[in-house]
């Protein structure tokens, strides 16, 4: 059966035993001591929550190369405002960028924030949407180079698990795995 009773104290003023028992784990009651931008996150449905950092990438479509990375505490746009601020970093070009996404960047305010920076969203429309958009479906399959990416940085299970506390240690080893995925 299990004791209601909250564990004894062991005394110790830096790492207080604390019952967690029946809580939520929230921000609040799990902040990272090390690193204030961890944030609480989950890999899927039913699975436990963990500290870890969201890392995105901007990629070339021409050449497969990495243009731009980020890494960032996951949240509801985080994904989105990372792709926005990798944008914007970039050196000014005569040739107007296109920045292609799937589903799950289809939001108004990315496309709108992507027109004003002057790229072209290649966004497909979710299929609940009132008014659909039109896409390039030609230049949309390009994106597969970022998908192979990243399914050749899984392979690495310190990125797939996300052992780094750091968002620095994360965001180096992201850079470093990459490398070599581009090498080999």
């Amino acid at each position: 059966t299990d004791d209601p009773s909250p564990p004894p104290s062991d005394g110790d003023p830096k790492n207080p035993t604390i019952n967690f028992r029946g809580e939520k784990r929230s921000n609040a009651t799990h902040a990272s001591v090390t690193d204030p931008d961890a944030r609480i996150t989950r890999k899927s449905q039913g699975t436990a929550s963990i500290l870890g950092h969201l890392g995105s990438v901007l990629m070339d479509n021409r050449h497969g190369l990495i243009v731009a990375t980020d890494v960032r505490g996951p949240g509801y746009t985080a994904e989105r405002d990372a792709a926005v601020e990798m944008l914007t970093r970039l050196e000014p070009r005569a040739r107007r960028r296109t920045l292609g996404a799937d589903k799950g960047y289809d939001a108004d305010a990315l496309v709108e924030d992507i027109k004003r920076i002057g790229a072209e969203p290649i966004i497909p429309p979710r299929r609940n949407r009132n008014a659909p958009r039109t896409w390039d479906k030609d230049r949309y399959r390009a994106r597969h180079l970022v998908e192979n990416l990243f399914a050749r940085l899984k392979q690495f299970r310190r990125l797939a698990t996300r052992y780094d506390k750091l968002a620095r240690h994360f965001a180096a080893f992201v850079v470093i795995a990459s490398l070599f995925v581009w090498l080999v």
